[in-house]
């Protein structure tokens, strides 16, 4: 499985928590997963690790924020997203309510996962969301649904 597809949630979760305004990414370093910077324009920064852990199994994302003024772990409770999810987007959709995002702020996750892709296929270098291309050929769709698919139908033999 690649780091784009589950590691969205966690690049989606740290946008929540941080909001949007995400400038540039760098890729550290790998232990196994890859680790990743992320700098806000506002000087904001946070280090995210995506991939499968050793192993291969994929475990829940949390987060672990620190401030000048608390230390704050977050664990995800899956059970709620898509609930929580939809609750927020449906009197959008049903054009009760205006959207909860603009469309900047919506796919700036997946412009920061793109951004890091980059920056480990470069060493490290930093690469900003601006500079990002339209041709860059992304992840691989094809080739994580047919891991997906092996997945899980491994996991129903069990």
């Amino acid at each position: 499985m690649d780091e784009f597809n589950y590691g969205i949630h966690a690049y989606s979760m740290l946008l929540g928590l941080l909001g949007p305004g995400v400038e540039s990414v760098r890729y550290l370093g790998s232990h196994g997963q890859k680790e990743i910077e992320l700098v806000w324009a506002d000087g904001k920064r946070a280090v995210l690790v995506v991939g499968a852990p050793s192993g291969g199994r994929w475990l829940p994302f949390y987060a672990t924020v620190v401030s000048d003024r608390a230390i704050n772990h977050i664990v995800a409770d899956a059970s709620k997203l898509y609930r929580a999810l939809l609750e927020a987007l449906l009197p959008y959709y049903a054009g009760d309510k205006p959207a909860p995002l603009t469309f900047e702020a919506l796919i700036q996750p997946e412009l920061a996962a793109l951004a890091a892709r980059q920056s480990w296929q470069q060493e490290g270098r930093r690469v900003f969301l601006s500079d990002l291309r339209l041709d860059d050929p992304g992840y691989d769709g094809a080739a994580f649904a047919a891991g997906y698919r092996l997945q899980r139908l491994a996991a129903r033999k069990k």
